[in-house]
């Protein structure tokens, strides 16, 4: 189902989505906002440090917490902080080893939260010295360093209630990977382009245009609406236990080479996505109608449900 933001929005970013189906996300280009979109009703949600319009959705638990980033207007640029939104009220989140820095020119600092579940822990990354991006488990009021071994560059953008945690990450050959970390142990997984975005209680990950489930099965993910774009054109971004699947996709053209590089360096992950094209939101929803692709429906076969 295409999801689409409010008339002054040029694109729409589905991040998130819980059980019961609400989904955190934002808007891009004229009007760049958080919201939760609710059975049809979107609640609009602006961190009180933020700039105008430049607060990020990106993870929502079950209970309706609302993890992301804010950017505010710091006196050399602007800066980025993770934010908690929880029972009406927001909390800033900084992980302690953040650091400012510039890049291309633009000055970046501090935190950006991902994901959260249903125990209320945090995940996320954060610039540190030197430029270097580290992911991070917030649990229990404490910050703890998700680094993947050898790695350049990680990337924490998930967490389920088991605690297992999928991102992405830069090896020593400046090969994008993606990774689940569990019960202390880092794996690679294979999932196209090194992008790992989502997770559900199954094990079931998405990140691109694919979903890898906890039984080792692909199904690949393309809006009917970008078929001619043949690849690239659908980007998953978020899963529930119920097998829903939340993303993005470009309804008009191949995503220019910027977007590209922005999405693949962008330390706070889709946060940081910049398109020139139109995009919108989808969900995928159950094995109904699967096939009429006449229809705004957007339905892929789940063999593993």
């Amino acid at each position: 189902t295409s999801i689409e933001n409010q008339p002054n929005v040029d694109g729409v970013f589905d991040s998130g989505i819980n059980n019961a189906g609400q989904i955190a996300g934002y808007g891009s280009l004229n009007g760049q906002g958080g919201f939760i979109y609710s059975h049809g009703t979107y609640t609009s949600l602006q961190a009180p440090q933020s700039a105008p319009n430049e607060t990020l959705a990106r993870g929502i638990n079950d209970a309706g917490q609302v993890v992301g980033q804010y950017f505010d207007n710091g006196p050399h640029g602007s800066y980025n902080h993770g934010f908690l939104f929880s029972n009406g009220s927001y909390a800033t989140m900084e992980d302690p080893n953040a650091f400012v820095n510039t890049i291309f020119g633009i000055v970046v600092a501090g935190t950006a939260a991902a994901g959260i579940n249903n125990r209320g822990d945090v995940v996320g990354s954060y610039q540190g010295t030197g430029g270097s991006t580290h992911g991070f488990l917030y649990s229990g009021g404490v910050y703890t360093n998700i680094d993947v071994p050898s790695s350049t560059f990680t990337r924490a953008m998930a967490i389920n209630d088991n605690g297992a945690i999928v991102g992405d990450f830069v090896d020593s050959s400046r090969q994008f990977h993606s990774f689940i970390y569990s019960n202390g142990v880092y794996t690679t997984t294979s999932l196209p382009g090194g992008m790992s975005y989502g997770i559900n209680n199954a094990g079931d990950m998405v990140g691109g245009d694919v979903l890898l489930s906890h039984d080792g099965q692909f199904t690949e993910l393309s809006f009917p609406e970008n078929d001619h774009l043949r690849v690239g054109g659908t980007f998953a971004t978020g899963l529930n236990d119920h097998g829903q699947v939340v993303g993005i996709y470009f309804s008009d053209s191949f995503p220019e080479p910027a977007t590209w590089l922005m999405l693949l360096i962008g330390f706070a992950g889709i946060g940081f996505m910049a398109y020139r094209r139109r995009q919108n939101g989808f969900a995928l929803d159950d094995l109904a109608s699967f096939g009429n692709r006449s229809t705004r429906q957007f339905i892929e076969p789940q063999p593993w449900l």
